[in-house]
């Protein structure tokens, strides 16, 4: 990671103006040694990331998308599934109206529900769909709990 922040970093060095902003999203801002993690970079690099919170990473990835697709386009709904989150915005306008982030990224769902790097049978992907299936229904009530995989 030192070495992408690095080369990022010096990538942008002499762009005018400086307009960078390193930060870091799920696998960093999950992570129980994150400061240790940070601290580091820094050391190695002199970028000190800074931790974008979830909701934060779902709003600039709809500014993002909706830029992108244009403001006639009508309501967007915004996907963006990241290794360890899945972050989802909706609205009709440069800003979102809603906003959520959720642990359910690629890396995250293999290493709880398909561990081991072998095909997974089919009954334990129906397993693995209905699971996100319930946990996207939660998630979508405001008062939802999560549960976690067996």
């Amino acid at each position: 990671m030192q070495r992408a922040v690095a080369e990022a970093m010096a990538a942008v060095r002499f762009r005018s103006p400086p307009a960078v902003f390193p930060f870091a999203t799920s696998v960093i801002r999950d992570a129980s040694n994150r400061e240790q993690v940070i601290a580091q970079v820094a050391r190695a690099t002199g970028t000190r990331l800074r931790v974008l919170p979830g909701e934060e990473e779902a709003r600039l990835a709809y500014a993002a998308a909706r830029q992108w697709t244009g403001s006639e386009t009508g309501p967007l709904l915004m996907l963006d599934i990241g290794g360890g989150t899945v972050e989802i915005a909706s609205g009709r306008g440069a800003q979102p109206r809603s906003v959520l982030s959720l642990p359910l990224g690629a890396r995250r769902i293999t290493r709880d529900w398909l561990p081991g790097g072998t095909v997974p049978s089919t009954g334990r992907l129906e397993e693995v769909r209905e699971w996100l299936g319930h946990a996207l229904g939660t998630a979508a009530r405001p008062a939802g709990r999560h549960s976690t995989p067996a």
